[in-house]
Order: structure tokens, then C-alpha cells, then sequence
């Protein structure tokens, strides 16, 4: 398997498609999984709600458990998420966050 910068990969025999100046991995005896998908995320929520504890919270606190929350999502395997809309457009303002390279974390789809 050949990977090609985020998400692609090709199949086939790694010298022929990979070219000289690749790192070669060896995965015998792995399992390779592709990126996973949450269709159903609010980055900055909490469950179960504690609305009591979070009444009068900073936005910059939602948005830093926003971030924690894509972060997170990612390190597990999810490489994409389906927001439903977050307090504040947080997960807009993620989005672009990761799409210009400011923050590392999962492909958003933003609702």
C-alpha cells in the first residue's frame, strides 16, 4: 500500500509505485483500517448535560473542549465528523482552524 498525502492510498507492489526516496513500512501480519466517520457530533457538548455546571461558561472553555473533543476523535481513528452545530459556529471556526493548518484534527462536515 502506497499512501498519497491525507486519505488516498494505492494498492500494488510498493516499488513500483512508490518510486526511489520512500519509506518503506512493512505491515505483514497487520490490518490496515480506513479512516472512521462519527455522522452525529457536538464538539462541544457533554453528555450526560450538566447544564448547571456549564451555565456561564467562558467561550473560550467550550471552545478548547471542542478542540480536545476533534482531537481526541481523531487520535481513535476518526478521521472525518458530522457536526450538528455547536454554540457560537466552534465548529466552523475549528473547520478552518484545521483546514489552514493552525490546528491538527479530523475532517469536518459542518452542519
Amino acid at each position: 500500500m502506497v499512501g498519497r498525502g491525507c486519505g488516498r492510498s494505492e494498492l500494488g507492489e510498493v516499488e513500483k509505485r512508490a518510486g526511489s526516496g520512500h519509506t518503506t513500512v512493512s505491515l505483514e501480519g497487520d490490518t490496515v483500517l480506513p479512516g472512521l466517520w462519527d455522522a452525529h457530533m457536538h464538539l462541544g457538548a457533554v453528555v450526560p448535560p450538566h447544564e448547571p455546571q456549564f451555565r456561564g461558561e467562558a467561550e473560550s472553555h467550550f471552545a478548547y473542549r471542542a478542540v480536545r473533543k476533534a482531537t481526541d476523535c481523531l487520535k481513535i481513528g476518526i478521521t472525518s465528523l458530522r457536526t450538528m452545530g455547536d454554540r457560537n459556529n466552534a465548529d466552523l471556526q475549528l473547520k478552518r482552524a484545521i483546514e489552514s493548518g493552525t490546528l491538527v484534527g479530523p475532517r469536518l462536515w459542518v452542519a
